[in-house]
């Protein structure tokens, strides 16, 4: 059933994505552990061999570790199994920031068919660092 989400979000984690933090130095040469963008993903091998991995899909996603041109292929696939878990309500966790990834998330919302409603989840549930969205059930007309 969230097989669409596993396998876009196994694209996404490979580890060949890993960025340096924009304050690195950038001198780890004995440093295995840190990689360079240029390494390519042929040489890194899969960390999963070929074998999708479960990841359970709750009623929340966590955006900070996806940069922000993943932004709407991540709530694409989050979506999509949210809505197949029967979940009506979600929780968009975006920060607050200079709020680019909260400005990407209501434009997807905005235009997507499936969401009823949103807005700033309550300030218990991470304020205006997250969104709620409400989702149309398998009964709702469009």
């Amino acid at each position: 059933m969230f097989a669409l989400f596993f396998k876009r979000l196994k694209r996404l984690l490979r580890p060949d994505r890993a960025r340096l933090p924009a304050d690195d130095p950038g001198n780890h040469p004995n440093d295995s552990t840190w990689r360079d963008d240029a390494i390519e993903s042929e040489e890194l091998g899969d960390p999963f061999n070929g074998e999708a991995i479960e990841i359970p899909v709750e009623d929340a996603i966590d955006l900070h570790t996806f940069d922000p041109s993943e932004t709407r292929m991540v709530l694409d696939a989050y979506i999509e199994a949210a809505l197949g878990a029967g979940f009506r309500e979600v929780r968009i966790i975006h920060g607050k920031g200079v709020y680019t990834q909260k400005r990407i998330v209501v434009s997807y919302l905005s235009s997507h068919p499936d969401v009823i409603g949103f807005g700033d989840a309550p300030s218990e549930s991470g304020g205006s660092g997250a969104t709620i969205a409400h989702l149309r059930g398998h009964g709702d007309d469009r």
